[in-house]
């Protein structure tokens, strides 16, 4: 509103607060372009090199997203998951603009009507609101709020899964034909104070495992399955556990030097959001609280649901089955240790 702060301050702002404020960020965004990405672009990409978790879900309607700012956003943020949605048609447009900021000391959201434009960001006249939120008190709030996020994330009815599309440098080739008939607006002029608005590509160095090599897995396919190994080592009341830094990269699909968020469904419970946490000593953690009170050992059986981008079925494994299954376990990092296999 007249005579508050522009949103792209404040997103700025919320960026560069630190984890208490903001650890993950997810973007739902009906548009996208390249000079509203520049209002913020030195803040989030600090962001996102220190180890901040990135989500958007950027909408396709109306040509108005620009292909430059996907290009941006899958090059230099490659922790972070970008989504499409696009429906394609006409009869329903993907319109909402909220940015959700998770710290571990409080949740905040910006709602309203700016889009992620120079204009949405700083120079219309827009009306939104920045709510912040005490996860101790406002618990069924921000649940609220979560499951709008996961409403999109893993699409339900009305919406579909094909309307959620990952956004790589092939589907960018695929879909070229959306981005050239676009039409082209005239440069705005963005007020003092921001970065400049023209977005340079940055290559992000590459992620390495503890032999040096790179983690790349073009040409191959990414194992399907991962089966691990649950015994008492676990933390936080027997529901964190620490994963193999082979399966991180290899299975899981992340670097090896940043946290990231997962999506997980547990014995066919509703996906959530779940925070593959880097620790400085270079271990990974993910806490499933599902196991909280399971006899060990068990079995953690994860398989890929390929619609969704970093997305998992998880079954827990005991009893009988655990001692039919165990025998897949072939690989340990040392002696002793839990065993783990993956499976294409």
């Amino acid at each position: 509103m007249p005579g508050s702060p522009a949103v792209g301050s404040e997103v700025a702002r919320l960026l560069s607060a630190g984890p208490s404020l903001c650890q993950n960020v997810k973007f739902l965004m009906a548009f996208a372009n390249e000079r509203g990405l520049g209002m913020i672009r030195l803040e989030l990409e600090h962001f996102h090199d220190g180890g901040g978790v990135v989500e958007f879900i950027v909408g396709l309607d109306y040509g108005i997203t620009s292909r430059t700012a996907l290009e941006y956003l899958t090059r230099r943020l490659p922790n972070a998951s970008v989504y499409a949605f696009h429906t394609a048609g006409r009869q329903a447009t993907f319109h909402p603009k909220m940015i959700l900021f998770e710290g571990t000391r409080s949740v905040s959201v910006i709602v309203g009507s700016s889009n992620l434009t120079s204009g949405g960001m700083a120079t219309n006249f827009e009306l939104g609101a920045l709510v912040e939120l005490d996860p101790r008190r406002d618990f069924g709030v921000i649940a609220a709020i979560q499951d709008v996020w996961g409403a999109y994330r893993n699409p339900r009815p009305p919406l579909k899964p094909a309307h959620l599309q990952l956004v790589t440098d092939e589907w960018l080739a695929m879909n070229r034909g959306h981005f050239m008939r676009r039409r082209t607006s005239p440069p705005v002029a963005a007020p003092s104070g921001f970065p400049p608005l023209q977005v340079r590509f940055i290559s992000p160095p590459p992620v390495s495992t503890p032999g040096g090599r790179h983690a790349s897995t073009a040409g191959r396919p990414r194992p399907r399955v991962l089966w691990l190994q649950v015994l008492e080592e676990t933390g936080q009341g027997g529901t964190q556990l620490q994963l193999p830094v082979k399966a991180v990269s290899e299975y899981f699909g992340v670097s090896t030097h940043a946290s990231s968020v997962m999506r997980v469904s547990v014995d066919n419970s509703p996906f959530r959001d779940v925070r593959l946490s880097h620790f400085p000593n270079h271990t990974h953690r993910v806490s499933i609280a599902e196991l909280g009170g399971v006899r060990r050992p068990a079995l953690l059986r994860f398989r890929r649901v390929g619609r969704f981008h970093r997305s998992f079925a998880c079954s827990i494994i005991t009893g009988r089955s655990y001692l039919r299954n165990i025998t897949r376990c072939k690989e340990q990092t040392r002696p002793g240790a839990r065993c783990w296999a993956v499976e294409l």
